[in-house]
């Protein structure tokens, strides 16, 4: 008998959370995927974003998040309120578990799981990891979660940067390979 499940898919990252997504279509049919993002490319603006288009075409249900970033004073103050809105979701649906793919839009959602015990995996795809991210990691860090950076890391300074961020294992074949991608 098949193991049904709820996941919620959160972060500003789409391209690599689509891949995920239809890795688990292909294996998992029977689980099922919800997606906490924003719905507008802008604050204040109208227009659709690209991950609420591209998930809802996949047939994967979208749930809008309304919070803040670091990026003003009155931006700041809606994170509060996208956490609240977040524990509402998280509450709500019962996923067992939140898969991230980094940015401002996931740190609510990863820290409402954490509040409420629903595990969460953060993917961060950049060489440089967000201050999101970071934060992510310090949690992750905290509950025993194993911290993996895996994207970009070019030299040794790199893994020292990985490290002292706050990963407890640092993928290196791309670097030892001497390639872009190790095979």
């Amino acid at each position: 008998a098949r193991i049904s499940m709820k996941i919620f898919i959160t972060g500003g990252h789409v391209t690599p959370a689509i891949a995920v997504i239809e890795e688990i279509q292909k294996k998992f049919p029977d689980w099922e995927m919800v997606f906490v993002g924003r719905k507008y490319a802008m604050e204040g603006e109208r227009e659709v974003s690209a991950e609420h288009r591209l998930i809802s075409d996949l047939g994967i249900r979208f749930l809008s998040l309304n919070t803040g970033r670091s990026t003003s004073v009155i931006s700041l103050l809606k994170i509060p309120f996208g956490l609240v809105q977040a524990l509402w979701y998280v509450l709500k649906e019962k996923p067992a578990i939140i898969v991230s793919f980094g940015g401002y839009i996931a740190f609510p959602v990863v820290i409402a799981g954490w509040i409420l015990g629903v595990p969460s995996l953060t993917h961060e795809q950049t060489r440089i990891a967000g201050g999101a991210n970071l934060w992510i990691a310090k949690i992750a860090k905290k509950e025993g979660v194993p911290v993996i950076a895996d994207g970009g890391i070019k030299s040794s300074g790199d893994m020292v940067k990985a490290l002292a961020a706050g990963a407890s294992t640092v993928m290196m074949g791309g670097f030892f390979a001497s390639a872009k991608e190790a095979p």
